[in-house]
């Protein structure tokens, strides 16, 4: 294999031909490991991305980060290329260029690549995202390169490159069957895009050990929230406050305008977003007008998203127990008037049950149904799981509960069920979210 790699043909004519063949290629949906990725990206040339990579990881909270981080580096005029995962309506949402998804056509031209340069090694799904994502970087002089790790750290393809700094969001359980079913454990796999000499921020106020001994092997400061900055906020507006030596020539910011992105949880992930910003400074400066854009500029589709009509429409992408009791809280904050109902489904590695335990006080009805996908959950396991839950729990709310057999099906029901002051919450699963709005958005909400 040789790093100069020219295409002259390609091997398929659009970018659907491509994903579909990619997910017939290799044996697993998920295979962790680096050593494979790592050969093919070798073979590309392994080109310098930019002057500064950061890498995002954390259970909950990766994608409103970039998100953060490109609005305001954006803003204060950086060349910025951003690589995110999944995607919710079109592939392109994974590469974006300056806040710009990436063209078609150029995915299919560094897809191309790639197979040419892996030979016989079989690639995952994620893998030639991955890649493809590097390719594109590495041809645009970006001043900035943000990655967003797909699943755990250590061996996640994203790792295969040294970021100069690493920001931590949240740290839960979730993916137990490729992670560990602890927090120590899940931080341990998180804390694996650690690297000597890196800046290194943490989003959650008490992470685990495994992710302080990282640290401390590494003789990396680790800036933690609510110890080494601080978050006050008033009606109007907020203000970020260093409170550590690792900020000693940091001035506080005030008058922050609150995220556009609605949720508590969204003013801790902009926070830690402006403790990356300003322990980066020295190297790419921000002006304060740049932040205030970019709070009030970035927006991630699928979280927290409100969409008032007769009937509100609350979609939002969680779909575990963490993100789900973010949820719980936000619904709880923001007032109804009438019925509160659920269209809601989770892949079959997800805690099904305790996800709608953490939430059952804010919904009344559940209208649920399974996936279709390789992970999906099947009918016949909802319904046995149902059945169990309502035996022995005494929620009224889970006696409330109607299964179908397909999306269309659950959505035409809640549709019909649904009068004016009432609420829809979709939540549980990309897919599922996905499907609604692509299925109901045009037709529904334009009503």
């Amino acid at each position: 294999m040789i790093a100069g790699i020219t295409v002259n043909t390609q091997k398929f004519s659009s970018l659907d031909q491509w994903l579909d063949w990619q997910q017939l290629l290799h044996p697993a949906e998920i295979e962790l490991g680096l050593e494979r990725v790592q050969q093919v990206w070798l073979a590309l040339g392994a080109l310098p991305l930019a002057d500064t990579i950061i890498t995002v990881a954390g259970t909950n909270g990766k994608g409103s980060s970039i998100a953060y981080l490109e609005a305001i580096y954006t803003a204060a005029g950086y060349k910025v290329g951003s690589f995110t995962s999944p995607h919710l309506h079109s592939y392109t949402e994974r590469i974006r260029v300056n806040g710009e998804a990436v063209s078609e056509q150029k995915i299919c031209h560094a897809f191309q690549r790639i197979d040419l340069a892996r030979e016989e090694i079989s690639l995952t799904y994620f893998e030639f995202a991955t890649l493809a994502a590097l390719d594109i970087f590495s041809s645009h002089s970006l001043d900035i390169v943000l990655l967003e790790v797909g699943l755990g750290g250590r061996l996640d393809a994203v790792n295969i490159i040294d970021a100069h700094a690493v920001l931590l969001t949240s740290i839960g359980i979730d993916h137990v069957d490729w992670l560990g079913a602890t927090r120590e454990l899940i931080g341990a796999e998180k804390a694996g895009v650690m690297r000597a000499g890196q800046v290194l921020v943490c989003a959650d106020p008490s992470p685990p050990e495994s992710v302080k001994i990282k640290a401390q092997q590494l003789n990396l400061s680790i800036c933690l929230a609510e110890q080494d900055y601080l978050i006050q906020s008033s009606e109007l507006a907020w203000s970020w406050i260093p409170n550590s030596v690792l900020y000693s020539e940091t001035k506080p910011l005030h008058s922050l305008p609150f995220p556009i992105m609605r949720g508590a949880k969204q003013l801790h992930n902009s926070a830690s977003v402006i403790a990356m910003v300003m322990r980066l400074y020295q190297q790419h400066p921000v002006p304060i007008d740049a932040i205030r854009i970019g709070l009030q500029a970035a927006k991630v589709v699928g979280r927290f998203e409100v969409i008032p009509g007769p009937v509100t429409w609350v979609f939002d992408v969680a779909h575990n127990i963490d993100s789900t009791q973010a949820l719980a809280d936000n619904l709880r904050d923001m007032s109804c008037s009438g019925t509160t109902r659920a269209l809601f489904s989770v892949l079959q590695d997800k805690d099904m049950l305790n996800i709608m335990e953490v939430i059952t006080d804010s919904i009344e009805q559940w209208f649920v149904c399974p996936i279709e996908a390789a992970r999906g959950r099947s009918f016949e396991t909802i319904e046995s799981e149902f059945e169990a839950l309502k035996l022995h729990n005494t929620n009224q709310n889970f006696q409330t509960t109607y299964l179908f057999r397909d999306i269309n099906a659950a959505l035409e029901a809640i549709v019909s069920e649904s009068v004016v002051g009432d609420r829809v919450v979709v939540f549980g699963s990309f897919i599922l979210v996905a499907k609604v709005m692509s299925l109901y958005q045009a037709v529904y909400f334009a009503k």
